[in-house]
């Protein structure tokens, strides 16, 4: 997703740096925008802080040069709440602005904190807005928002470019498990019951993400017990390494965290059955368009995937009408020109300088 919106905000004049914690997982760049890597955690009496770091690496870096410009940096903007202080630093250093995407349960919860930390960059004239994924989110973000705007960043897609292989009755059915591995009992009660509905048949293979597994191994041991070893592979980097997904016949997300992922609407775009927990801050997992799993039991989980697995017909209208949503009203371009209207609207007397010319 990041890839996407750096190619559409350079393609507008946007001067771009993308700075990522070392060790994290992302999305490759477009190699155009200059790029840092930052540590975090260690002694912090001793450490140089992440907005150190971010600052130096960037201070040589002539496209940030403008001279028509207060400040070598316009907007700051973040995604992950744990990156966010280091966002509110550059943000005092430098007097740019901030736009903070709200995309889990987590981060709508340290909104007000972070609003209580911002006074004095608004006393020193700069501003910050906050950013929601999709409407569902939006509407909670009003709520927990009091002083900073709220806006929709409408996180979008490209369509799909994969060709899936066309359902023939003869190949296995592909089941592909994202996980964000902060939760392990819904993770663990999701395959019991993937593995009751699986049990009399033969043509099942499963993906699950490392992701579900690194942080605590008992996931995979109960994946052991439950016989889904011989049938499960393990997919390292998930976000990064989407090809498994898109090819596979059903996307599951176990958890209900509120968490918007690119990943899902990808997968309905390419016409992957998606199977989920009802999740109100999340717009796009609906009973019109994905298997709905109503309670976080092994049971509720079993007829689920029994119905997705065993009914062809039902799992090709959920595709279908997955496919529409997605293409018809989350794809890229909608997030750029919504990403734009969020930066152009923190400065409110003079054009953000990558708009100031003859556009």
């Amino acid at each position: 997703m990041l890839r996407r919106l750096e190619i559409g905000l350079l393609d507008e004049g946007v001067t771009l740096a993308r700075a990522v914690p070392s060790g994290a997982d992302h999305e490759p760049s477009t190699g155009i925008a200059a790029n840092v890597a930052f540590r975090t955690g260690g002694l912090k009496w001793l450490a140089v802080s992440p907005a150190r770091q971010i600052l130096g690496e960037l201070s040589g870096e002539p496209s940030l040069r403008n001279a028509d410009s207060h400040s070598p940096i316009d907007v700051v903007h973040a995604w992950g709440c744990d990156v966010w202080p280091a966002a509110l630093d550059i943000a005092r250093a430098t007097g740019a602005s901030l736009a903070l995407e709200v995309w889990s349960a987590d981060a709508l919860g340290r909104v007000a904190h972070i609003e209580h930390r911002t006074h004095d960059l608004e006393a020193a004239g700069s501003m910050g807005i906050w950013l929601a994924p999709d409407r569902s989110m939006l509407h909670e973000l009003g709520r927990a928002a009091k002083r900073w705007p709220v806006a929709l960043s409408d996180w979008g897609i490209h369509p799909a470019t994969i060709a899936r292989a066309p359902e023939t009755g003869v190949r296995p059915l592909s089941v592909c498990v994202v996980s964000s591995g902060m939760d392990s009992e819904s993770c663990t009660t999701c395959l019991s019951g993937l593995a009751r509905a699986a049990r009399e048949r033969d043509d099942v293979i499963v993906f699950l993400d490392e992701a579900a597994v690194a942080s605590d191994h008992a996931v995979w041991r109960h994946a052991e017990d439950l016989g889904l070893a011989s049938i499960m592979s393990v997919v390292p980097s998930v976000e990064s390494r989407r090809d498994p997904i898109l090819r596979s016949d059903v996307l599951v997300q176990p958890e209900n965290r509120g968490e918007q992922r690119s990943i899902v609407l990808e997968a309905m775009a390419a016409g992957v059955a998606v199977v989920a927990p009802q999740d109100p801050m999340v717009e796009s997992i609906s009973g019109e368009r994905a298997m709905v799993v109503g309670e976080p039991t092994v049971a509720a989980w079993e007829r689920a995937f029994r119905t997705v697995l065993g009914d062809g017909s039902l799992r090709r209208t959920l595709c279908a009408a997955a496919r529409e949503y997605a293409l018809k009203t989350r794809l890229v371009h909608q997030q750029i020109e919504a990403t734009l209207g969020a930066y152009e609207s923190l400065t409110a007397d003079e054009p953000l300088s990558f708009r100031s010319d003859s556009r």
